[in-house]
C-alpha cells in the first residue's frame, strides 16, 4: 500500500514538475518574443483556411469554457455534493478550482499583458495564457478524475480518452478562431494542470481525514 501511494505521489510530482517548467519555459519565451514568429504563423495559417461549417463547430466548443457555462457547471456540481457529507471537499475543491482559477488566469493576464491576435478581440482583454484552455483543464478534467473513480477499468479508459479529446478541442477551438495564439493555449493548458492538481490533492486530503 505504501508503495503504491509512493508510485502515486512520483507520477504526480513528476507531472507537476513538467507542467511547471513548460509554463515557465512558455513565460519566457512569449515574454521575449521568441514564440511571435511561431505563433504567428500557425494564426495565419488557419485564418487563411476558415470554413463556415468548422468555424460553427469551434465556436459551439468554445462556449463550453466560457465564464458562464463553466460557472453553472461548477456551480450545479458544488450544490449536489453540498447535499453529501462525504463529497463536501469535493465542493469545496471545484469552488477553488473554478473561482480560485479565474483569480489566477486575471493575474497572469495582467502581469503578461500580451495583446490578442487580433485587434477586433482586444475588447476580451489579455491574451496570455488562455483563460478556455485553463478552465477546460481544471474543471472538465476535476470532473472527469472523478467519474474515472467511480468506474471499471474499460469505462475509466473511455472516460479519460472524452475528456482529453474535448479539452484539446477546446484549445483547438481558440487557435482556430483567432482569438488566441498557440502559446496562449499551450500556457493555459500547463498552469491549468499545476491548478488542477492542487486541487485536487485538497480534495483527496479532505477526504482522508474525513476517514481518519
Amino acid at each position: 500500500m505504501f508503495t503504491f501511494i509512493l508510485e502515486r505521489l512520483t507520477v504526480a510530482a513528476a507531472g507537476v514538475a513538467i507542467a511547471l517548467a513548460i509554463f515557465v519555459l512558455l513565460a519566457h519565451e512569449v515574454h521575449a518574443g521568441e514564440t511571435l514568429q511561431f505563433d504567428s504563423a500557425v494564426h495565419h495559417f488557419f485564418q487563411a483556411r476558415q470554413s463556415p461549417s468548422i468555424h460553427s463547430l469551434m465556436s459551439v466548443l468554445s462556449v463550453f469554457a466560457s465564464g458562464w457555462v463553466i460557472s453553472a457547471i461548477s456551480v450545479g456540481c458544488i450544490f449536489v455534493f453540498a447535499l453529501r457529507p462525504a463529497l463536501r471537499y469535493h465542493a469545496a475543491a471545484l469552488f477553488l478550482a473554478g473561482a480560485g482559477g479565474q483569480g489566477v488566469v486575471y493575474a497572469l493576464k495582467a502581469l503578461f499583458h500580451r495583446a490578442r491576435p487580433e485587434a477586433a478581440f482586444a475588447s476580451l482583454g489579455y491574451s496570455f495564457p488562455s483563460g478556455h484552455a485553463f478552465a477546460a483543464v481544471t474543471i472538465y478534467g476535476m470532473l472527469a478524475y472523478w467519474l474515472r473513480r467511480d468506474e471499471n477499468a474499460p469505462r475509466r479508459n473511455s472516460v479519460g480518452i472524452a475528456a482529453l479529446l474535448f479539452i484539446v478541442s477546446i484549445g483547438f477551438s481558440r487557435i482556430y478562431l483567432g482569438v488566441h495564439y498557440a502559446s496562449d493555449v499551450a500556457a493555459g493548458y500547463a498552469s491549468g494542470l499545476l491548478w488542477l492538481w492542487g486541487c485536487l490533492a485538497l480534495s483527496r486530503l479532505g477526504s482522508m481525514r474525513e476517514r481518519l
